[in-house]
């Protein structure tokens, strides 16, 4: 596994990222309250099996992406984006 920095207009993510860089494509993505490191086993066993796999801390997670004001996870921003 590595680790990634994924640059958006929302912030810079942590990402997690296995398996080789033409594999497949999978795309992990946590629930509450977890990290991209929930998927861990998961991540080694589609690796494994030769997808690339791509796992970001989410939005409030990386700590390049994390609101500062308590307005700002407002649901109609969490559902509309940044």
């Amino acid at each position: 596994m590595t680790y990634l920095s994924i640059s958006t207009g929302a912030g810079v993510f942590d990402a997690i990222a296995a398996g080789p860089p033409e594999g497949r494509p999978v795309l992990l993505l946590h629930g509450f309250p977890q990290t991209a490191l929930a998927w861990r086993r998961q991540i080694a066993e589609l690796a494994e099996q030769g997808c690339r796999v791509v796992a970001p801390d989410q939005r409030g997670y990386s700590p390049g992406a994390r609101p500062q004001r308590p307005e700002d996870y407002r649901m109609s921003l969490l559902v509309d984006g940044p």
